[in-house]
């Protein structure tokens, strides 16, 4: 390669090979087992969150051997595809090794969103209990949601499903961990390494939601999408005008832990540029392991 040109042509050519690939009969994914004692809880607003939003906790289940659950929050608002997108997702989560459940017996939550909140509080509060049950029967040492203005109004309102859904469970002393994808976090305080295994891993997962990929092509996008986030979380997480780590792929996060009086505080001193293996995530998260 001798010219920049030449590396963004054939960086345009490599995305244009990814959309002719198939993930039927890829043998590229990694199997993890769960050998450890940790536990990870997602909480997914649509099918195919999972894996966007999945690479620490598919590091936490590769490199630490935890055990990791997609709770599906809704099925997506499109109710013809619903049953579809149920039947993708589980494909998702087996080929990533992950257990699955969804909420409302299977049907997946309808209406997550502020207004919801505020406008049927009853209805809301029962899937807040709904929820808070399925985490305390779960014992997770690590629950992930999207942060409060993460754009998409059903993610702000699994933020807030999740919020209320942990003040229901006082004695969840694990990490609370916000995810982004639709709208960035303003404040952050972890940016992850993400090696090509665990993005590769993610992009295949994504690639079983095959109805989805077929009008948006966004997971062959998904390796840019990590790369850029190197460049943002640099100085979202490092600080403004601070050197960024040489990871070439990233994801970040926002990790909270809950303090004595009950409210949640920063689970780091500082932001934290987390690299890959497992030495650097027990160290980052020592005590839940």
């Amino acid at each position: 390669m001798k010219s920049f040109l030449e590396f963004v042509e054939e960086f345009d050519v490599l995305l244009n090979k990814a959309r002719k690939l198939s993930p039927d009969g890829d043998s590229s994914l990694e199997r993890a087992e769960a050998r450890g004692r940790a536990k990870v809880v997602i909480l997914s607003p649509h099918p195919d969150d999972e894996c966007i939003s999945g690479a620490l906790a598919r590091r936490f289940q590769i490199e630490a051997g935890a055990k990791v659950t997609n709770v599906a929050i809704t099925l997506g608002s499109n109710k013809s595809r619903r049953k579809a997108r149920k039947a993708e997702l589980k494909d998702a989560c087996k080929a990533l090794g992950w257990n699955l459940k969804i909420c409302s017996n299977g049907e997946g939550f309808s209406s997550i969103n502020p207004n919801s909140r505020r406008k049927n509080p009853g209805a809301w509060k029962a899937q807040a209990e709904e929820l808070a049950n399925i985490i305390s029967k779960e014992k997770p040492d690590v629950v992930f949601a999207p942060h409060k203005r993460d754009w998409n109004k059903t993610h702000m309102g699994t933020a807030l499903l999740a919020e209320d859904a942990l003040a229901l469970l006082p004695n969840f002393d694990g990490y609370f961990i916000n995810t982004e994808f639709w709208g960035a976090m303003w404040r952050a305080n972890l940016l992850v390494e993400v090696s090509p295994k665990v993005a590769a891993s993610l992009v295949f997962g994504i690639s079983r939601h095959k109805g989805e990929v077929s009008r948006n092509d966004y997971h062959v996008r998904l390796p840019a999408y990590f790369a850029d986030n190197v460049r943002r979380g640099g100085e979202i997480v490092g600080g403004m005008g601070k050197e960024a780590p040489r990871f070439n792929m990233g994801a970040i996060y926002d990790a909270k832990i809950r303090s004595k009086d009950g409210k949640w505080r920063s689970a780091f001193k500082g932001g934290l540029f987390l690299p890959t293996g497992a030495e650097a995530l027990k160290s980052a998260f020592g005590k839940i392991f």
